[in-house]
């Protein structure tokens, strides 16, 4: 089973994939895992269940003028409670 569209197209094409290499999420398998198994990872992954939706993260983002990306892009802590 894939987990994003790069892992996808090395699976499905791995003559054509010398390396794959992702740097900013753990493996999916893992990621899956801990997310079965930890209520406490389910509810700081809350953002990507969040972008899974049509247009309500666009709606979101686009309040108080984009507040949230300027809080993302600013604050040194790593979640955002305030929506």
């Amino acid at each position: 089973e894939a987990w994003s569209h790069g892992e996808e197209s090395t699976q499905r094409y791995p003559e054509l994939v010398d390396r794959h290499i992702v740097l900013n999420c753990p493996h999916g398998r893992v990621f899956k895992t801990f997310l079965e198994n930890s209520w406490t990872q389910l509810r700081r992954s809350w953002f990507i269940f969040l972008f899974q939706m049509p247009r309500l993260p666009e709606a979101l983002i686009s309040l108080q003028d984009y507040q949230f990306l300027e809080q993302l892009f600013t604050s040194h802590t790593s979640t955002y409670s305030q929506l």
